[in-house]
C-alpha cells in the first residue's frame, strides 16, 4: 500500500485526489495524503503547469520541525521535483489556524516574517512574497510534523503571478464518503472582473461507480465556473480519475465563496470549498494620441480587466511605476517621479516635468511601449488619488499626465488608475493572526554510562565509551586526568587516554551533568623504547675528522653521540646505522650512542691519532626539512557531529617531531599516521601538543577530529610542526582556514585550503 513519510512516520493514503465509494456509504477511518501545486501563467516556477503528488505517484517526505518545515516531492503528474519550504517568524512556531501573511523567502526571512519557499524542475525565486494558512500541524514527541494541512500562494520577484495551491498529508477522512484534493481551492488575490487561472480537481475512484454530476452552489456560485466537466456521467472503476475545471471571475469586491459539489451513483458526495478575493476601485488605462505624436500615433489606447488586459503597479511615495500587457499583444509602462526630495501627493500636479530618469532634481515622467519612447520629453502630470500602507508602499493611485516627445506641440495624454479608491476589507485568510513564540527546548537528560571498551590501556590507547544522552559532551577524564575525544552519537564517545591518566573511574560530562562508570579503567604502562646497541665501528682509528660509521641496533631517535665523552655531530641513517666524525677535543676511549632506550657503549675503544685528514670523506647531516605534500585541498570529511580533516607533510630524515594545534574551542582527538610513534600527549585549554618520532625519511600524514559545532566560518587553524634532527631544526605551519560549512548537506563533505 502506498505510503507517504512525514518525518519518521509511515502514513496510509488514498490513492489519488478525490476519492468515492463504490458501495454503502458506511465511513472508515483513514487518512489522505497529497500535495497540489497550481501555477498562472507567466509565473516563473510553475511554469504554468498544473501539477498533484500522492503516494500513488510520487515519493513523499517532510523535514523539519513546527518552526520551520520542508517537503519533498518527486514525481508526481508531471513527473519532476519540487522543494517547499514554510516557516514561522524566527523564534515563533507554526500553530493550527494561524494565518501567515507577508512571508519573505524562508532561508533569508528577516525577524518578524514568516517564510516560503518553493521551487523545483530547476526554478526558483531570488526574491518572493506570499501568503499561507496553516489549517491544521501536528507533530510527535519528537518534534517532527506528522500531520499537516497549509493553504499557501507564493510571488517571485514582486511580480502577480502565483505559484499556490495546498498541502494535506495524513488528514483524517471518511473513506466512505468521497475524498478531493485540493479541499480547498483559493485562487490568488484578485481584482474584479480580472479572468484568473483555469485549475483542476482531480477524482479518483476507488472501486466500481459512476459520477452523476457536478455543480457549483453558493452565494456567489456565478463567480465560479465550471469550464470543463470531465466527469459527470463517467463509469468508473478502482483507480479511475477524471478531472472538473474551474475558473474564477469575480462578479464584486470582497470575499467570494461557493461549493464544488460532486455526487455519485451510490450517493456520496464530497463539497470542495471555492475561494477568492478581489479589490474594487477603478483599474484601467485610457490615453488619447495627438495627431502627430510619435508614441501614441494619433490613436485612442484603452485597457481593463474585463477584457483580459493585465494592469500592474509598484512604487511608493516618491515614485509610481505602471504596465501594461494586453490582450490583443500590446504593452505599455509608465514612470512618475516628483522632484528631488519631495513625494507623490493626492490632488498635487506637478509641471515642468522632463524625461524620466534623466529629470536631474525637477519632476519627471516616461510613457512608452509598442516599442516607441522619447529621447526627451516634457509634460506634466496630475495625481488624483493616491493610497499607501504603512511601510510607504503604494497601494492605489490614479495619475493623469500630459507628455510632448521631443519638444513637440502633438501630445499623448490619459490617464493610469489602479484600484483607485478601492477600500475594500481584505478576507479572513488576509489578517495575520498573532504570533505564537517557540516553546522553550525541554530540560538535557543528565548522561549515563553504561561501559567502555576495552578496559585496560596505556596512554594513547583509543576506548570507545557508551551510554545515553552524550550529546554536547563537554569533558571525559580518565582518573581525573582530561582525555581528548568526539561525540560519535548520543549514545557513543571515542575517547584517548591521556598521558597523564592514572587508574580510575571515566567520567562524561554535559551540560546537564556529569555521569562515572562503575568500573575502573586501567592504565598500563607503555612498554619501554628498546635499548641501543653498538655492534662495531669503522674505522678503528683516526684524527678528529675522521668519518666514522656506527653499526647497531635501535639508534631512531638518537639525541646524542660521544667519543670518549666528547659530542659529535652525527647523522642517524637508519635504526641500525649512525655516521659521524670524531670531534676535535676527544681522545682515545670508547664511543657512546644515547637514545630514549638509554646510552650504549662501544665494546672497544676508538684510537685517536694525530693530525687530522684533509677530508674526512664525511658528509655532515643535512639540514632537516619538513614541507607541506603539493598544494592539495585539507579534505574535511563529515562523521556525525565531527569534522575530520588530514594532511601530508615530509621530512628529508629520521627526527623527532612536536605538533600543536591551537585556536580550537575543545580538540577531540589527534593523531600522527602511518608509522610514527607517539611518544606523548598533552591537552591544554586551548591546544594539542603531540610529541612522535619519525623513524624515516619520508612521507607522513595527520589526522585532527574536531567537534563540528565549533567549527567557524573563516577562522584560521593553525597546525604547527617542530622537528629534530641531532643538531638540525625544523619548522612547518600548516594554516587551515575553513571556506564552507554546509549546515543541510552532510553527505558532500566539506574543504580546507591549506598554505604555509
Amino acid at each position: 500500500m502506498p505510503v507517504v513519510r512525514v518525518g519518521s512516520v509511515a502514513l496510509l493514503a488514498v490513492v489519488g485526489s478525490l476519492v468515492l465509494g463504490g458501495g454503502a456509504a458506511t465511513a472508515t477511518p483513514a487518512t489522505v495524503a497529497y500535495v497540489v501545486i497550481y501555477s498562472d501563467t507567466g509565473d516563473w516556477v510553475g511554469g504554468g503547469t498544473q501539477r498533484e503528488f500522492d503516494p500513488g505517484n510520487a515519493a513523499i517526505t517532510v523535514y523539519g520541525s513546527a518552526s520551520d518545515l520542508d517537503i519533498s516531492l518527486d514525481g508526481g503528474t508531471s513527473g519532476d521535483y519540487f522543494d517547499m519550504e514554510f516557516a514561522a517568524a524566527p523564534g515563533d512556531v507554526l500553530v493550527p489556524g494561524g494565518i501567515y501573511t507577508d512571508a519573505q523567502r524562508a532561508p533569508f526571512r528577516e525577524a518578524g516574517h514568516p517564510g516560503i519557499d518553493i521551487f523545483g524542475d530547476s526554478r526558483g525565486c531570488n526574491t518572493d512574497t506570499g501568503l499561507f494558512e496553516v489549517e491544521d500541524i501536528a507533530t510527535d514527541s519528537a518534534g517532527a510534523v506528522s500531520r499537516l494541512w497549509i493553504v499557501y500562494q507564493q510571488h517571485c520577484e514582486g511580480g502577480h503571478p502565483a505559484v499556490w495551491g495546498e498541502v494535506k498529508l495524513n488528514e483524517p477522512v471518511d473513506v466512505g464518503a468521497t475524498v478531493a484534493a485540493p479541499g480547498i481551492v483559493r485562487w490568488p488575490t484578485t481584482d474584479v472582473g480580472a479572468p484568473n487561472t483555469v485549475v483542476p480537481v482531480t477524482v479518483v475512484a476507488t472501486g466500481s461507480t459512476t459520477i452523476n454530476g457536478v455543480s457549483v452552489t453558493g452565494v456567489n456560485a456565478a463567480d465560479f465556473a465550471v469550464r470543463a466537466d470531465e466527469c459527470s456521467g463517467l463509469p468508473m472503476t478502482a483507480g479511475d480519475a477524471c478531472q472538473v475545471w474551474l475558473r474564477f471571475v469575480a462578479k464584486a469586491s470582497g470575499v467570494r465563496q461557493a461549493t464544488l459539489h460532486v455526487t455519485d451513483a451510490t450517493g456520496s458526495a464530497y463539497n470542495v470549498t471555492l475561494q477568492g478575493f478581489a479589490y474594487g476601485g477603478t483599474t484601467a488605462v485610457t490615453m488619447t494620441s495627438d495627431s502627430g505624436d510619435y508614441i501614441g500615433q494619433g490613436q485612442t489606447w484603452s485597457y481593463s480587466l474585463p477584457h483580459g488586459d493585465q494592469i500592474g503597479m509598484g512604487g511608493g511615495r516618491p515614485y509610481a511605476g505602471f504596465g501594461v500587457n494586453g490582450a490583443n499583444g500590446d504593452w505599455w509602462s509608465a514612470e512618475f517621479v516628483p522632484a528631488a526630495g519631495d513625494i507623490l501627493v493626492t490632488g498635487e500636479t506637478y509641471p515642468n516635468a522632463t524625461r524620466y530618469p534623466f529629470n536631474g532634481s525637477g519632476p519627471g515622467l516616461d510613457v512608452s511601449g509598442m516599442g516607441r519612447g522619447c529621447n526627451t520629453l516634457t509634460g506634466s502630470f496630475t495625481v488624483n488619488s493616491a493610497t499607501f500602507a504603512a511601510d510607504g508602499t503604494l497601494k492605489t493611485a490614479s495619475i493623469s499626465f500630459v507628455q510632448h516627445c521631443e519638444g513637440a506641440t502633438p501630445a499623448l495624454r490619459g490617464t493610469f488608475a489602479f484600484r483607485a479608491g478601492d477600500n475594500t476589507p481584505p478576507a479572513p485568510w488576509m489578517i495575520p493572526t498573532p504570533p505564537v513564540p517557540a516553546p522553550p527546548p525541554p530540560p538535557a537528560s543528565p548522561p549515563t554510562i553504561s561501559g567502555f571498551t576495552p578496559t585496560s590501556g596505556q596512554p594513547g590507547t583509543s576506548v570507545t565509551i557508551t551510554g545515553t544522552n552524550l550529546t554536547g559532551a563537554a569533558g571525559v577524564t580518565f582518573g581525573g586526568a582530561s582525555a581528548a575525544f568526539s561525540v560519535d552519537s548520543s549514545t557513543q564517545i571515542t575517547a584517548t587516554v591521556p598521558p597523564n591518566a592514572v587508574t580510575g573511574h571515566v567520567s562524561v560530562t554535559t551540560g546537564a551533568g556529569t555521569a562515572v562508570s562503575s568500573s575502573t579503567f586501567t592504565v598500563t604502562s607503555p612498554p619501554a623504547a628498546p635499548a641501543p646497541v653498538i655492534t662495531s665501528f669503522s674505522p678503528s682509528s683516526g684524527p678528529p675528522g675522521t668519518a666514522v660509521t656506527i653499526t647497531g641496533t635501535n639508534f631512531a631517535g638518537a639525541p646524542a653521540v660521544t667519543f670518549n665523552g666528547v659530542a659529535a655531530v652525527y647523522n642517524v641513517v637508519s635504526p641500525t646505522q649512525i655516521q659521524t666524525v670524531v670531534p676535535a677535543g676527544s681522545s682515545t676511549g670508547t664511543l657512546s650512542v644515547t637514545t630514549p632506550g638509554g646510552t650504549a657503549t662501544s665494546p672497544s675503544q676508538f684510537v685517536v691519532t694525530g693530525s687530522p685528514p684533509s677530508s674526512s670523506g664525511f658528509t655532515p647531516p643535512p639540514a632537516l626539512t619538513l614541507e607541506l605534500v603539493g598544494s592539495g585541498n585539507l579534505h574535511g570529511v563529515l562523521h556525525k557531529t565531527t569534522e575530520s580533516i588530514a594532511a601530508t607533510f615530509r621530512t628529508n630524515q629520521a627526527a623527532q617531531v612536536v605538533l600543536s594545534v591551537a585556536r580550537l574551542g575543545r580538540a577531540h582527538k589527534i593523531a600522527l599516521l602511518k608509522g610514527a610513534r607517539l611518544a606523548g600527549a598533552k591537552l591544554a585549554k586551548r591546544q594539542v601538543t603531540i610529541k612522535a618520532g619519525l623513524d624515516h625519511a619520508g612521507r607522513y600524514s595527520l589526522r585532527l577530529i574536531l567537534p563540528r559545532d565549533q567549527l567557524l566560518r573563516g577562522k584560521t587553524y593553525v597546525i604547527r610542526l617542530s622537528g629534530r634532527a641531532g643538531t638540525q631544526t625544523a619548522r612547518l605551519n600548516i594554516l587551515c582556514v575553513l571556506a564552507s560549512l554546509g549546515a543541510r548537506d552532510p553527505g558532500t563533505g566539506q574543504r580546507y585550503r591549506p598554505h604555509h
